[in-house]
């Protein structure tokens, strides 16, 4: 059973996902101000360089409503024993750089403030993305194009405790432009669509197990095309499933499998500040493939996002023309990135007062 906690953590992500989408296309609120000391501390110790003008990245389409639909089962069995599985899984990144994103050019944004942690500070090194169980997930799985990756379009999907009291029974089944329910593979579905680029579903598998799936640059049938192709895997273990390509998802595999064990990744975060415009958060996680997928998951929408080093490196906020692009991120300086740490940024938590 679900904690409180957990119920309502479900609750919003499938009924008001819609309403922290808005948040997620518009990021921090424009025009708070900078300490002129940091500023002028960071603007010192770097020399600027020429800034440029990138162009402004295509906004994600909404998806288009339609109505709730069932999707005939396949015509293999549902349960798919252990060895027929076909899954690649990404090894985790061992002894990788921690990258500490910085933007050198004051004129592009103000590097104003940083963070960093590593996962085990906070969470034992075990992943409880979304408040949806604090009993802990069963199993994680990430579908992708393991040649684009964060580049790309990819789901997570994972299997949680089930709920009884948050069954199909319980769902306010009213289909609306961004709510849908369907039958997909004989299971009861409910997704919640963004117009942000993030959507879920829940997945009610009719036993102890519900489960969750999350996308990043998912539609609505896009959605419904990956749910169709999964079946559940039949293992003693914990419930996962087995992911059949769908002609409608090309280059998408699974690329993680994996269990409710701990992680090991190192998170370094970065406020840019647009005098008068904007706050931009930019991220860099550095470690563990399925702790870069699940995380960006849990952010506020990134505007622009890939792969720089070995760290997934996203920015999130309002998006300025002329702001910054991942053109525009380098390695900050050891002197730098110490300085950030102790500057003050509500929004990233306390400063670093060591030193």
């Amino acid at each position: 059973m679900y904690s409180d906690k957990g119920l309502v953590g479900i609750i919003a992500a499938l009924a008001l996902i819609g309403l922290v989408a808005a948040c997620d296309d518009t990021g921090s609120s424009a025009g708070r101000s900078v300490s002129t000391q940091a500023t002028s501390a960071v603007t010192d110790a770097v020399k600027p360089s020429s800034a440029t003008v990138p162009s402004t990245p295509t906004p994600t389409p909404t998806p288009t409503p339609t109505t709730a639909r069932v999707t005939e089962p396949p015509t293999t069995t549902a349960a798919v024993t252990e060895s027929t599985t076909a899954t690649t899984t990404m090894p985790s990144v061992e002894a990788a750089e921690l990258f500490r994103p910085f933007v050198a050019d004051p004129d592009v944004c103000v590097s104003a403030a940083a963070r960093e942690t590593n996962i085990s500070e906070y969470s034992d090194g075990l992943l409880r993305p979304y408040s949806l169980s604090s009993a802990g997930w069963h199993r994680f799985q990430i579908v992708a194009d393991p040649d684009l990756g964060a580049d790309g379009r990819w789901a997570l999907v994972g299997t949680i405790p089930a709920n009884s009291s948050f069954g199909p029974e319980n769902w306010n089944a009213v289909e609306s432009e961004y709510q849908h329910y369907d039958t997909i593979n004989g299971w009861p579905v409910a997704t919640t669509t963004s117009p942000s680029g993030y959507s879920a579903a829940l997945i009610d598998l009719g036993g102890e197990t519900d489960a969750y799936v999350r996308t990043y640059r998912f539609e609505l049938d896009s959605i419904r095309a990956l749910i169709s192709g999964l079946a559940v895997r039949a293992s003693d273990g914990p419930i996962g499933f087995v992911y059949s390509p769908v002609v409608e998802l090309p280059g998408l595999e699974m690329v993680v499998d994996r269990g409710d064990d701990p992680v090991d990744a190192d998170i370094a975060t970065l406020e840019c500040v647009i005098e008068g415009e904007a706050n931009l958060r930019i991220g860099a996680i550095t470690g563990d493939p399925l702790v870069q997928y699940v995380t960006v998951l849990d952010q506020p929408y990134p505007y622009d996002i890939g792969r720089i080093g070995d760290a997934v490196v996203s920015i999130s906020g309002f998006n300025v023309e002329g702001g910054p692009t991942l053109s525009d991120i380098t390695q900050a300086p050891d002197a730098v990135w110490s300085h950030l740490l102790k500057q003050r940024a509500p929004s990233l938590g306390p400063a670093d007062t060591d030193g």
